[in-house]
């Protein structure tokens, strides 16, 4: 029986350049399609769009399947894009870059109400007759 993992993914432009916010929706499409190729269910938490049409700084990915571990660890760490800059047609610079990091979900803790105890003190220092009086720590 295998068991189905989950894992948060944040991809992200960093202060790079808005190519590099580019770079981050192009590789959001790529893994989408990549991870829907080996049946692993994804789902965009949230994005940050840039300021300029279909770029996007950060977005975050739910994603869930078998096998989850061996398809992201080709993934984290820093991707690399090289292609032309749409926006600025005679710049130099080809390799843009985005940070992509994986994160396990927290587990659910579970407490009991019965082990919280509230105590309540009088604060110390000045504060005069007040600090006798009143219980504010």
């Amino acid at each position: 029986m295998t068991v189905m993992e989950k894992r948060i993914v944040q991809l992200t432009s960093g202060k790079g350049p808005v190519e590099c916010a580019r770079v981050v929706a192009k590789v959001q499409a790529v893994l989408m399609k990549e991870a829907k190729k080996v049946g692993i269910s994804v789902e965009v938490l949230t994005g940050i769009p840039g300021d300029v049409k279909g770029t996007l700084l950060s977005t975050v990915l739910l994603m869930e399947g078998n096998s989850l571990e061996g398809f992201l660890s080709s993934w984290q760490g820093t991707v690399q894009w090289i292609a032309q800059s749409p926006y600025r047609k005679y710049h130099k610079r080809k390799n843009w870059f985005v940070g992509v990091e994986v994160f396990q979900l927290p587990e659910k803790i579970r407490w009991n109400p019965n082990d919280v105890v509230f105590e309540t003190m009088r604060g110390s220092g000045p504060g005069g007759q007040n600090v006798n009086k009143v219980e504010t720590a």
